[in-house]
């Protein structure tokens, strides 16, 4: 017996067996396969988080008073800091924009307020796309956004990675940078709140 036929006992032994095989039952078997495959893959997608955009009721989540601390890497000595913060996060105007106003108690000079752009179909933050979405071990859910952009004391380009993990009373805004001569990712800054 050739080669070939062999392979071909091996792969569909009853198909070379039966007098009644026909082309349709091939398409038939085929349709089905594929079907059971895109079934598997919307499975997978949907237990490892791959619906990446926030939803508007997620968005309702970050509104509120927060109280924590900012902690952030200096460049040039290398060792974190840490000081006292609160935030303060309302909408403004449109559902998807909203305003987060900082405040630190030790550092009043350093308070400020800045704008969040949510897409309307919930992809991006600002113009950084959401790359990850996941829950956490205590029931958060994780955000995780990416973009292009320049870093550190010599502004050198780099990914820069936004983190994202929001509960019921605690949240965590950390910044992270992976400089394009590297393969390691530095935290530059988290900010980590509980709710008020």
């Amino acid at each position: 017996m050739s080669e070939t036929k062999t392979m071909q006992l091996f792969i569909f032994p009853n198909v070379l067996k039966s007098k009644h095989w026909k082309m349709k039952t091939l398409i038939k078997r085929t349709i089905a396969f594929c079907a059971f495959i895109a079934a598997c893959n919307l499975l997978i997608a949907q237990n490892t988080g791959l619906e990446t955009k926030i939803e508007k009721e997620e968005i309702s989540q970050f509104i509120g008073n927060w109280k924590g601390q900012l902690t952030y890497l200096d460049y040039s000595s290398g060792t974190p800091y840490s000081m006292p913060c609160e935030l303060s996060i309302s909408r403004k105007g449109q559902a998807n924009k909203l305003s987060l106003a900082y405040a630190f108690p030790n550092e009043p000079k350093a308070n400020n307020t800045e704008k969040i752009k949510i897409s309307k179909d919930g992809k991006y933050i600002d113009k950084n796309k959401i790359t990850q979405k996941s829950k956490t071990a205590e029931d958060q859910i994780k955000f995780i956004s990416e973009s292009r952009g320049k870093d550190g004391n010599d502004n050198k380009p780099a990914t820069i990675r936004y983190i994202y993990v929001i509960g019921d009373n605690d949240l965590v805004i950390r910044k992270e940078v992976k400089f394009d001569d590297s393969n390691e990712w530095i935290m530059r800054n988290e900010f980590s709140f509980n709710k008020v």
